[in-house]
């Protein structure tokens, strides 16, 4: 079950599962979603605002004039959501280091009583805390504040570029209508203008506005940044505060989980015991049985895309000789493989479902109600064909993943 915020220091699991992750990265995800859906509704509106396109010079003069009017538009969307991104950083990332700290506390200090690890030194878990806290807070402010500067640009431009499309493509379409006006294929002024509107809106709709260019070039969408971003620092946050209990207690073992649909970095090292100190040996499990483990560092670890890296799903567990039985085991690869790819297909169906209901809604702003009706319609097939494709492939349907989300509150 997903972590409940009222009874999360009382759960009994001790780890920050990928349901959790989700969880405490959602509301931020949709908080960025939002703010992209808001300032191409600026666009939009500012695209609409004085009238039809016209293939003279001075409308594209006067609409990239008026890109300073859109600044300030988008200056204020943006500063209205920075106060509610600070406060769902601050929470997701003191629930993942507090979750995992008084879920391990307990039982090692019963193991220490035992004798089967190590006792803590007097230094109180709570101090390790509020570092590990403070440092990925940082870390994680300093990239959301990266992407809202990303995104103010990137929200101008793409409507000096829209401006410069539409009066392009209307331009060469009056050119085209005088070049063939003796035949029945013309096309009026009229009809060639809104063509222009509707094509650039569609084009807009399925780009959005990026919010992180990578060293490649690569431009991710606010969704899918933010939710990488807040994901990987809930799960890097959860796994620095089980080292430091494992250090605490002098425990260097762990058991890397398993499941099925592992990207190919991770699905050789998972259901496998690892030396954090980069130890090879033998250790044993509750029943006595000899139970293999290398170093760490002989995994992917460390690599983007690699166990533990970015969007990685998989957790790890103590694992004290003696005392543990091993609960994870590796897949099937082929079988692995083929679930990966259905999950990878899953999120394009969904964000084409979602492409299309944006573009209903900013036609609509744009004035163009055919476009609109005819965008609704495509948003209906795509989710049918959705949730067939779930249906067949034994996949869970993920409404909340369809919908647009539409403010911040």
């Amino acid at each position: 079950m997903p972590l409940s915020r009222k009874k999360l220091l009382t759960r009994e699991e001790t780890d920050v599962t990928e349901e959790d992750k989700l969880l405490l990265a959602q509301p931020l995800t949709d908080i960025y979603v939002a703010m992209e859906t808001d300032l191409m509704k600026a666009i939009a509106k500012q695209l609409a605002f004085g009238g039809e396109i016209s293939p003279s010079s001075e409308w594209r003069l006067r609409k990239l004039a008026e890109a300073g009017a859109l600044t300030k538009d988008v200056i204020k969307i943006i500063a209205s959501y920075t106060g509610i991104q600070s406060d769902m950083i601050t929470e997701a990332i003191e629930i993942a280091a507090l979750e995992t700290i008084n879920g391990l506390e307990p039982a090692f200090a019963q193991m220490a009583a035992d004798g089967l690890v190590s006792a803590a030194p007097e230094i109180p878990a709570s101090i390790t805390a509020k570092s590990i806290v403070s440092h990925y807070r940082r870390q994680a402010a300093t990239d959301l504040n990266l992407v809202n500067t990303v995104m103010q640009y990137k929200a101008v431009s793409s409507y000096k570029y829209l401006v410069n499309k539409m009066y392009d493509t209307t331009k060469r379409q009056e050119a085209l209508n005088n070049m063939g006006k003796h035949t029945l294929s013309v096309v009026t002024g009229s009809e060639s203008r809104q063509q222009a509107v509707r094509n650039c809106i569609r084009e807009f709709s399925r780009n959005g506005i990026p919010a992180f260019v990578d060293k490649a070039g690569r431009e991710w969408s606010p969704e899918a940044y933010v939710n990488m971003d807040i994901r990987t620092t809930v799960s890097n946050t959860a796994h620095a505060a089980q080292d430091a209990v494992c250090d605490r207690y002098g425990v260097d073992l762990i058991e890397i989980s398993s499941h099925m649909g592992a990207r190919p970095k991770c699905a050789p090292y998972q259901g496998k015991v690892y030396s954090r100190g980069g130890q090879s040996g033998i250790a044993y499990d509750g029943k006595g049985e000899a139970v293999p483990y290398s170093p760490l560092s002989e995994t992917s670890y460390g690599q983007p895309d690699g166990i533990f890296g970015i969007n990685c799903r998989h957790k790890k567990y103590p694992f004290v000789s003696g005392a543990n039985f091993r609960t994870y085991f590796p897949y099937d690869e082929e079988e692995n493989a083929e679930r990966y790819k259905a999950a990878q297909k899953q999120r394009y169906m969904e964000r084409r479902v979602r492409e299309a209901s944006r573009e209903a809604e900013l036609l609509k702003i744009a004035g163009d109600e055919q476009g609109a009706k005819e965008a609704r319609l495509k948003a209906k097939n795509r989710r049918a064909e959705y949730r067939k494709y779930c249906s067949d492939n034994g996949l869970k349907v993920r409404n909340d993943r369809l919908a647009v989300v539409k403010n911040k509150s």
